[in-house]
C-alpha cells in the first residue's frame, strides 16, 4: 500500500527533507523541486553551502536547476542549513540565493528561500529585485515545531530513521577478525577448486545465496547480522567468494531486487525452458531486475523493511571477505542504496568501493549515474508527495 502525504506547510516540507536525504543536513543548500500547479514535491537535491555560495556557485546552481527540469519541476524552494546563527550565515544565504535565482531565471520559478539554523527556521520572501534578495525581517520559528508534523509521524510509524549527519548514513561492512577471515578465505578456495564446471559452480553459489537470503528474511530484526556471526567459516566463505564472480554478484543483485518488490525469487533453479541454458535463465532474471531498478515504465520502489534485511546480509558477508570481496559488496550496496533513493549513501559507498579498486566497473557506473543525477526508475514516474 502506498502512503500519500499532502504537504501544505513549510514545516511539513522541512520535516520531510532529512527523511528524503537519509540524514540531517549541515552547512548545506537543498533544492526542493515542485511539480505542476499542485506543487507536488519531487526531487530533493543537496550541495555543500560553501560550494553554492563560492566562486563557482552559479555553475553548481545551473547543474541543480537542470536536475529540476529533468524532474519536470516548475518551481523550486532553496533551503539553506547553517550551523551558526542567522546573522552568521546571512551572506552565504544571499550568495546562494542569487546563484539559484540567476540559474533559474526563465526556466523555473523560485518559490522561496528558507533558512534553518541550529535552533530556528525562517521562511523568507524572495525578491530578486532587492539589494538583499531575502526578507530578513521575518520572525523565526523554533525547530521544535518540526517534531510535531504529519510527515514526521508517518515516517516514525513506518519505522524510518534519519542519520545525524551525512558521514553516518553509510555503515561500511564491519570486518571480521583476521583468523575468521583467513578461515573463510581457505574454505572459499577449497570450494572453488572442487567445482570444475564454472556454470555449475555459479548455480551452486546462487543457490547458497538464495538460502541465506531466505534465512535473513525469516528472522526478525537484524537477523542477517546474527546469522552471519553464527555461520561457520566454510559457509560464509562460500557466500563471500561468490561475490568475486560478476555473474554471481549480478545474480545476487537480481535475487535481492525481486524479493524487495514482490517477495519472489528468480527462476534460476527451475528447469530451463526448451533451448535455454541455466546461464540464459540467470541473465533473464538479471534483465528483469534491472528493468525494475532503472526503467521509468517498469521501475518499482523497494519495500524498506525487506531491503534492509537483505542488505544487512550483504554487509555481513562482505565483512568476512577479502579486500576484493569487500569492494564487490560495497558496489552492490551502492546500487541498492541508489535504487532506494539514498543518493548520498550510494555516493559514500561508491567512493569506498573505488578506493579499494579504482577501476571497478560497477562502482564507476554508479558514480556516473550519481554525477548525472539520474533517479531510479520508480522516482521518474512521479512522487507521491504533494504540496498544495
Amino acid at each position: 500500500m502506498t502512503t500519500i502525504l499532502r504537504v501544505s506547510q513549510p514545516r511539513e516540507i522541512l520535516a520531510l527533507v532529512p527523511y528524503q536525504l537519509g540524514f540531517v543536513p549541515h552547512s548545506s543548500a537543498v533544492l526542493v523541486s515542485l511539480r505542476g500547479p499542485r506543487r507536488r514535491v519531487g526531487l530533493i537535491a543537496r550541495a555543500d553551502l560553501s560550494d553554492l555560495a563560492g566562486p563557482r556557485g552559479l555553475e553548481l546552481a545551473e547543474d541543480l536547476v537542470r536536475c529540476v527540469l529533468r524532474d519536470e519541476g516548475h518551481a523550486v524552494i532553496l533551503v539553506v542549513y547553517g550551523d551558526g546563527a542567522r546573522d552568521e550565515v546571512r551572506d552565504a544565504v544571499e550568495r546562494s540565493a542569487r546563484a539559484v535565482g540567476a540559474a533559474a531565471h526563465g526556466l523555473v520559478e523560485v518559490d522561496g528561500v528558507w533558512l534553518v539554523t541550529a535552533d530556528t527556521f525562517h521562511v523568507c520572501e524572495w525578491d530578486p529585485g532587492r539589494e538583499q534578495v531575502c526578507d530578513w525581517d521575518v520572525p523565526g520559528h523554533g525547530l521544535v515545531e518540526l517534531q510535531d508534523t504529519e510527515v514526521g509521524a508517518t515516517m516514525v510509524m513506518q519505522g524510518l530513521t534519519v542519520a545525524p549527519s551525512r558521514d553516518e548514513i553509510a555503515v561500511l561492512p564491519a570486518p571480521a577478525g583476521a583468523r575468521l577471515r583467513a578461515s573463510c578465505a581457505a574454505a572459499a578456495r577449497s570450494w572453488r577448486e572442487r567445482e570444475g564446471d564454472v556454470d555449475r559452480w555459479r548455480e551452486s553459489s546462487l543457490t547458497r545465496w538464495r538460502e541465506a537470503l531466505e534465512r535473513a528474511l525469516a528472522e526478525p530484526g537484524s537477523a542477517a547480522r546474527r546469522w552471519g556471526d553464527e555461520a561457520p567459516a566454510a559457509e560464509t566463505g562460500r557466500l563471500a567468494v561468490g561475490l568475486r564472480d560478476a555473474a554471481v554478484r549480478d545474480g545476487v543483485l537480481a535475487e535481492i531486487v525481486l524479493r524487495a518488490v514482490s517477495g519472489r525469487r528468480t527462476s534460476v533453479e527451475e528447469p530451463p525452458a526448451a533451448g535455454r541454458t541455466g546461464a540464459e535463465v540467470r541473465r533473464a532474471g538479471v534483465c528483469e531486475a534491472m528493468a525494475i531498478v532503472l526503467e521509468p515504465g517498469a521501475g518499482r520502489c523497494p519495500d524498506p523493511d525487506t531491503l534492509r534485511a537483505l542488505v544487512s546480509l550483504v554487509e555481513v558477508v562482505a565483512g568476512h571477505g577479502t579486500r576484493r570481496v569487500v569492494g564487490e559488496g560495497l558496489a552492490l550496496l551502492a546500487v541498492l542504496a541508489w535504487w532506494e533513493g539514498s543518493g548520498a549513501r550510494a555516493r559514500l559507498l561508491t567512493t569506498a568501493a573505488l578506493r579499494r579498486a579504482p577501476d571497478h566497473r560497477l562502482a564507476l557506473l554508479v558514480e556516473r549515474v550519481l554525477d548525472a543525477a539520474v533517479p531510479p526508475g520508480w522516482a521518474v514516474r512521479g512522487s507521491v508527495l504533494a504540496r498544495e
